[in-house]
């Protein structure tokens, strides 16, 4: 468990360091493109946000149960 908080951490501190800088290779891959299609920029954006802010919290959690 304590291999799987430590790669969430450093998991979650990447993409949301990416989301929020913007990183063109994160916001023009295909993939996010159809999301940006979905959800619109600003949700596609939050999204993002979201997911790498969740994997963070859940690795700072695993560890601290450990």
């Amino acid at each position: 468990m304590e291999i799987l908080s430590i790669f969430l951490i450093i998991y979650g501190i990447l993409v949301t360091y990416l989301v929020l800088t913007k990183a063109s290779f994160v916001f023009n891959n295909p993939k996010a493109k159809v999301f940006q299609k979905w959800m619109g920029e600003k949700g596609t954006y939050y999204f993002f946000l979201a997911f790498g802010l969740a994997a963070l919290i859940a690795g700072i959690i695993i560890q601290m149960n450990l």
